[in-house]
């Protein structure tokens, strides 16, 4: 991603580009004139990133329409018990993985799989050398390094057990949100939210009315 980020230095997107659909409190008023100037951003973005070139390689890009044009069919519903399965999101990460079912998902084309355990990738963890081994440590403490993915994974029974913790939420180590760490994980699975709204969300799959459905009937 960093060629393509590299190309949005300075580069301007304008909202309103066919016209303001959004009130005085930036709520969308015209949803249709909304996505047309969501499409001109798009195009805008797929004619600079045209002009690349990634390992001497082109890079085709371009903007693709929604298959529905009249925002109000537009129905998107959150599969919350699918987003609990296939979904891990943090501050500054979004995971979305395969399962290893087959009759759900298509095989694997990677050997990520074998790389990567449980699928998704695991919190990074600052280390610190001690006279029993690696140990993790505070953000702020002396002689800390951050470990590598198959570090994290080899020591993660270690880690947990030092750290007390079940699950090490992915944003563990960031500053700008440690104080609201604990208020974003579910105490019922321990998975983590970036935001508290999306918790809250989340919590319904706990509830007596949706355990019996399926991952395609709750949303």
């Amino acid at each position: 991603m960093a060629p393509l980020s590299h190309e949005l230095s300075g580069l301007v997107l304008h909202h309103d580009h066919f016209g303001n659909h959004l009130n005085g409190k930036g709520g969308t008023v015209d949803k249709a004139l909304e996505i047309r100037n969501f499409e001109r951003a798009g195009e805008t973005l797929a004619e600079v990133w045209s002009q690349l070139k990634i390992d001497d390689h082109p890079v085709v890009a371009m903007y693709v329409k929604p298959p529905i044009d009249k925002p109000s069919t537009i129905i998107c519903k959150e599969n919350l018990l699918w987003a609990s399965i296939y979904v891990r999101q943090s501050q500054y990460l979004l995971q979305i993985v395969r399962c290893d079912d087959r009759s759900c998902c298509k095989q694997w084309r990677s050997y990520y799989p074998h790389l990567v355990n449980n699928r998704f990738i695991v919190s990074p963890i600052a280390l610190v050398m001690s006279t029993r081994g690696p140990l993790p440590t505070q953000l702020n403490g002396a002689n800390t390094k951050f470990s590598s993915l198959l570090e994290r994974q080899q020591l993660e029974t270690l880690i947990k057990s030092h750290l007390n913790l079940d699950v090490i939420p992915f944003d563990y180590y960031r500053p700008s949100v440690q104080q609201d760490i604990d208020r974003r994980v579910c105490q019922k699975c321990y998975l983590c939210f970036p935001f508290i709204a999306a918790l809250n969300r989340h919590k319904k799959i706990h509830t007596d009315k949706c355990l019996s459905f399926s991952v395609r009937d709750i949303s």
